[in-house]
């Protein structure tokens, strides 16, 4: 709630309200501000509201895009260390981005892609709060059951995706539209490139989720280690059950956790054993 009302406040400093006599007063404003990079380079979510609920649960699962760009299915339970418990942060300062958007913006893509479909005449009060975060540690990286899962049979060559991070984020937008710029009336306004705009709209909130992911078959390829042992094969094939080769991974059904292997690698086991203790 606090960060709601300091973004209503930045609202309202930054744009010239309702004048004495009517009249609206226009404040120059820069338009579509770049996203910070670290904005840039995180995987937006669509069906967020499969992942942002006990966020914490879901570091670890192992998921492929959906049928709908930018939706993705889960293939299977988390992928952990045993006892593994996920690094929670809760971002206090977490506002990242503010800017007013047109069309223009929709070349940056990521989050502000929906820019496309505004008129020439519409304009959008854009705003990015982060909320919280959570992650997997890269010391506690589960390597052998990532191998594990990567070697369990893939007939339909889905991406596989494993994750590591999940950034959970408050979205607040505000429309407005084009008037002239002599026109009276009420409302947050502000004026770009010659045009003036205003709103009497109520603002709208939404939440976005961010991931970082790891894919295990180009993990397993950048990283191969050592050639399994026959013991580990059959584990391997013990899993197998988790996909069903007719159909999909996501369409499956079932749902067995991957249970915990032998690392291949031997420094991998000795850094496991220094996490531990």
């Amino acid at each position: 709630m606090a960060s709601h009302k300091l973004g209503l406040a930045t609202i309202l400093a930054t744009v010239t309200l309702v004048s004495g006599c009517g009249g609206l007063k226009f404040k120059d404003e820069m338009v579509n501000l770049g996203l910070p990079d670290d904005w840039k380079f995180r995987t937006p979510i669509k069906n967020t509201a499969d992942l942002r609920f006990s966020m914490k649960e879901n570091i670890g699962l192992l998921i492929t895009p959906g049928t709908i760009p930018g939706t993705y299915e889960v293939l299977s339970q988390p992928i952990v260390l045993d006892g593994f418990q996920a690094r929670e942060e809760i971002i206090k300062d977490g506002t990242v981005y503010f800017s007013k958007i047109t069309q223009g913006a929709s070349i940056q893509a990521s989050y502000l892609t929906f820019a496309a479909s505004l008129s020439a005449n519409q304009a959008v009060d854009f705003r990015i709060i982060d909320i919280s975060r959570v992650d997997a540690p890269w010391n506690q990286l589960p390597d052998a059951k990532i191998r594990a899962a990567a070697a369990t049979p893939n007939p339909n060559n889905v991406k596989r995706l494993w994750i590591q991070s999940l950034i959970l984020s408050r979205v607040l937008s505000q429309n407005y539209t084009e008037l002239k710029c002599n026109a009276s009336g009420s409302g947050p306004a502000f004026k770009t490139s010659g045009k003036c705009f205003n709103t009497t709209g109520t603002e709208s909130k939404d939440y976005a989720i961010g991931a970082v992911f790891i894919d295990i078959d180009t993990y397993v390829k950048n990283n191969p280690g050592a050639s399994p042992t026959p013991a580990l094969k059959k584990m391997l094939g013990d899993l197998h059950t988790t996909l069903d080769p007719s159909t999909p991974p996501y369409k499956n059904k079932q749902s067995i956790q991957p249970p915990s292997f032998i690392s291949v690698q031997p420094e991998i086991n000795k850094i496991n054993d220094i996490n531990r203790k």
